[in-house]
């Protein structure tokens, strides 16, 4: 499975399935195919029907506009680090959050239709004096 961003539960679930689903289908006997969902049931796939297959990914599709949102925060203590991703974390649309920087002052986040000054205001409201540093596509 490849991801853009850090697993979660869900991924965890997901890949258990697809192991279980192998696991079964190698003690059956069969070789040479892959494992997927197929209209809701797991079903083993041959080899030769994946490679044969020529899906396209558009990725100027909305599932592909992902933004990496950059904000220097600041944060004097661990309070107010663990306040503003909690904050952060919240907010609709945000799969990831991070801190970087040499004093861990950078807050990083990642997600599909963000709004970036809303977040920002909120930030200031809640915790101090916040900079937007960058609103970039995510590659």
């Amino acid at each position: 499975m490849i991801c853009a961003i850090p697993a979660n539960a869900t991924d965890n679930l997901y890949c258990t399935l697809l192991a279980h689903s192998s696991i079964h289908g190698i003690m059956a006997g069969y070789t040479g195919f892959v494992c997927g969902p197929i209209n809701g049931n797991y079903a083993y796939i041959p080899l030769e029907e994946v490679a044969r297959a020529t899906n396209e990914v558009n990725t100027r599709d909305h599932k592909w506009a992902w933004q990496k949102i950059v904000m220097k925060v600041q944060m004097s203590c661990q309070k107010c680090r663990t306040e503003s991703l909690k904050l952060v974390a919240r907010a609709d649309g945000v799969s990831f959050v991070g801190l970087e920087g040499a004093e861990k002052d950078k807050l990083v986040v990642i997600g599909e239709g963000v709004d970036a000054v809303k977040l920002a205001t909120s930030l200031r409201n809640k915790v101090g004096h916040t900079e937007l540093i960058s609103v970039a596509e995510q590659k």
